[in-house]
């Protein structure tokens, strides 16, 4: 019996009065908190923990901050949209970016990130000598490196040969992986514990011992507590959040909707046509829709189509 979702399957509408209030990793919640200038003590804190704890030098002073999309703008917010926080501290240019939901090949998408920021910071006609310093930081409810037990996994471009060395401290990456953190004793004394402990519990009872002290400790991360527990009861910003989530669900609704349709009407033209061919053009579209690849696999046994031919169409090959 065929177990595939059909395109009709349709999840019904998540009830409104039923979503949970946001987190404040939630992208929405997040960029919601650093909106203006005036929420810069609270950027140049939780930078300043994060380079601080990979030898890096702290953030002196930060001159520019925004989130990519004004929440409370005139409109509802664009489908898509990123939520993406943007800091500059003089010539220094820092991305941050929250993920709840695990995605694949992170370190791609923020090298894409990274990119798009040197672009867009170094002048027309600038010599190499005069690029910007870039980094990338995503915080994460997921762990991407598995084989090394640190929640914060910096990196950089390095030398593969001789003595690991960083070739160029022009960019710079920054995972921070909350499921590890967890497995750890907090330390208060280093700043970007305290304000993992914040993301992971402490914003949920800030007369937690833990975070009480840490809150008195730390102006920044004190400043972004008011606002997170400001944000997260103003009627006025969730109702922006809920129309944001319900935006977002019907978009992936649509997509979901359109990917099955575009599946079933390829595997019915190919079994139609029964030829090695058509296999191919089904697989190849397979990629494109990014089925998994032990579906692709499957499809690829039943139609006779070999390994080294399914990997070559893995590759893009035709």
């Amino acid at each position: 019996m065929d177990e595939r979702p059909k395109a009709t399957d349709k999840t019904e509408r998540p009830d409104i009065s039923q979503l949970p209030p946001p987190k404040p990793m939630d992208n929405f919640m997040f960029a919601a908190n650093f909106q203006s200038m005036d929420d810069a003590p609270a950027a140049q804190s939780l930078l300043s923990g994060i380079f601080l704890d990979s030898g890096r030098p702290a953030v002196v002073g930060v001159e520019e901050l925004q989130s990519e999309k004004t929440i409370l703008g005139e409109g509802k917010l664009l489908r898509g949209v990123r939520l993406d926080v943007s800091v500059r501290d003089r010539n220094r240019y820092h991305n941050i970016e929250c993920q709840l939901r695990a995605l694949q090949d992170m370190a791609d998408r923020m090298l894409l990130n990274s990119s798009r920021m040197l672009s867009l910071h170094t002048p027309a006609g600038a010599g190499y000598g005069e690029l910007p310093y870039v980094s990338v930081i995503s915080l994460m409810n997921f762990v991407v490196r598995k084989t090394d037990d640190d929640f914060h996994q910096p990196f950089s471009l390095m030398y593969e040969r001789g003595e690991r060395e960083r070739a160029t401290d022009r960019i710079g990456y920054h995972m921070l992986e909350l499921p590890k953190f967890r497995r750890i004793v907090p330390d208060i004394r280093k700043q970007l514990h305290r304000w993992m402990y914040y993301f992971d519990r402490g914003y949920q009872n800030t007369d937690d011992p833990f975070m009480k002290e840490a809150l008195k400790m730390d102006e920044g991360l004190n400043l972004f507590n008011e606002r997170y527990q400001h944000n997260a009861s103003d009627p006025i910003v969730r109702k922006a959040y809920y129309d944001y989530q319900m935006e977002m669900w019907d978009e992936r609704n649509r997509i979901d909707t359109a990917r099955l349709e575009g599946i079933e009407e390829g595997m019915q033209k190919g079994m139609e046509k029964g030829t090695l061919q058509a296999a191919h053009e089904s697989l190849q579209f397979m990629r494109r829709m990014d089925i998994p690849i032990h579906v692709m696999q499957k499809y690829a046994v039943e139609h006779g189509i070999s390994e080294a031919e399914l990997r070559k169409i893995m590759q893009g090959a035709n």
